[in-house]
């Protein structure tokens, strides 16, 4: 009896070990290397005044359940709504969009299972009829796949902007199932530091979560300024508590570089520390989407 419950003991305590280890660990460092230089974003936009943009809407395309500890490390297991999400950052008459999220075939093949909003995906779909430029703020499927699947491919062509290291990383754009040679027909956007891309938008490197990640700064005619961050954290509590995805998720799952996403969470934290004013935007944070459509500061229907 007493090697029975010997074993017992070793067995609970072996188990709550890989919990403690896979699930819970996941904390930010004190200091980061990585930083994210907002006033060389302000710097380059400056001068853009009349022609920066003057309104962000955000369509819902997917939404899941999950357990909270598989999102922020160590959050226990109460649900939180994970949402996949697009955005249009709109310039009067002309628009750019960021991300594109996927068709309901491929998100219920490869995502979290969940609803997917048929609608948000149409909208989007006409949305990259009509845009200026589609931008992405990392190569996962479910940012990348609406354009992938897209019935107006080759019409739309011109108008996708890929960076080298996104468009290098071929295994995680084979999952949103690109035609065949479609996407060696791309110049690259290549750059080093900030990038402005366009009036008002300014690009950031931030290569961890994948090795295209970037985050994408917009500031309004009105001054509001937003940071899209994609999936370095999947919802801002991971910033405000310092702790990014649970080693199960960040290693075993997504194959990231946990130390580097972790120093990016730093600096996300160390941002909203010194500059309240930038909202930093998480791609599948349902809480942040339903606090930002609800107030109106971005509308919920694409244009």
């Amino acid at each position: 009896m007493r090697i029975i419950i010997g074993f017992l003991v070793i067995a609970t305590l072996g188990l709550w070990g890989l919990k403690i280890y896979y699930l819970d660990l996941g904390s930010a460092p004190e200091t980061t290397a990585f930083q994210i230089d907002i006033e060389g974003m302000r710097a380059l936009v400056k001068d853009d005044k009349g022609n920066l943009p003057i309104r962000i809407n955000a369509v819902l395309v997917g939404s899941s359940e999950v357990p909270s500890t598989m999102v922020v490390a160590g959050t226990g297991f109460d649900e939180r709504r994970m949402v996949r999400v697009a955005y249009q950052i709109v310039y009067g008459s002309r628009y750019v969009l960021i991300d594109a999220g996927a068709d309901e075939a491929l998100d219920q093949k490869v995502g979290m299972g969940g609803t997917f909003y048929a609608e948000g995906y149409e909208q989007i779909q006409r949305a990259l009829d009509r845009a200026a430029a589609v931008l992405f703020t990392h190569e996962h499927w479910d940012h990348t796949a609406g354009v992938a699947r897209a019935p107006n491919l080759e019409r739309i062509y011109a108008k996708i902007h890929f960076t080298k290291a996104q468009l290098e990383n071929k295994t995680e754009l084979a999952i949103a199932e690109f035609p065949a040679g479609f996407l060696d027909r791309f110049t690259p956007i290549e750059y080093e530091g900030l990038h402005r891309f366009a009036s008002g938008m300014v690009l950031l490197g931030a290569a961890g979560h994948t090795p295209g990640s970037q985050m994408i700064y917009v500031r309004l005619s009105d001054g509001a300024e937003y940071l899209f961050v994609g999936d370095i954290v999947w919802h801002t509590d991971g910033i405000r508590l310092l702790r990014g995805r649970p080693r199960a998720i960040s290693r075993l799952l997504l194959g990231e570089e946990e130390d580097v996403v972790l120093q990016q969470v730093r600096a996300l934290h160390n941002l909203s520390d010194a500059y309240s004013d930038v909202e930093v935007v998480v791609s599948h944070d349902g809480d942040q989407f339903d606090e930002l459509t609800g107030s109106g500061r971005f509308g919920s229907r694409f244009e």
